[in-house]
């Protein structure tokens, strides 16, 4: 995907925009919680951070945790495959209810801001 001047998405292997809005967008008139997150995305990918943050301020964090998975996970089948027990995050549960109240709080903000 690209961002286009216009700040839009666009699929380059078949040259076609992706969809401008979002259903709960279309439904209620309002930016959902993960609205801008596709072109957050895009923009990390392309190492852009601080436009990245401008598109969704908790976007760049779900991006490194995304990362974050990869080496994670291939540790993790290492060591199962070794007959090792999965290693064990034991704050993770208070971690993402944490990041997700943040998310929440930013849309809330967003959406009482207009930002």
């Amino acid at each position: 995907m690209v961002l286009t001047p216009d700040k839009h998405c666009r699929f380059i292997w078949a040259d076609k925009p992706t969809p401008k809005l979002c259903g709960f967008k279309l439904i209620t008139g309002h930016d959902c919680p993960g609205c801008g997150m596709t072109r957050c995305f895009v923009c990390m990918v392309h190492g852009n951070v601080l436009e990245a943050i401008h598109f969704h301020p908790w976007g760049a964090a779900a991006y490194m945790l995304l990362l974050i998975q990869i080496p994670y996970r291939i540790y993790a089948l290492i060591r199962l495959r070794r007959g090792l027990p999965n290693w064990y995050f034991p704050y993770w549960m208070q971690f993402f209810c944490v990041f997700l109240g943040l998310y929440f709080v930013q849309w809330f903000i967003r959406l009482y801001y207009g930002a």
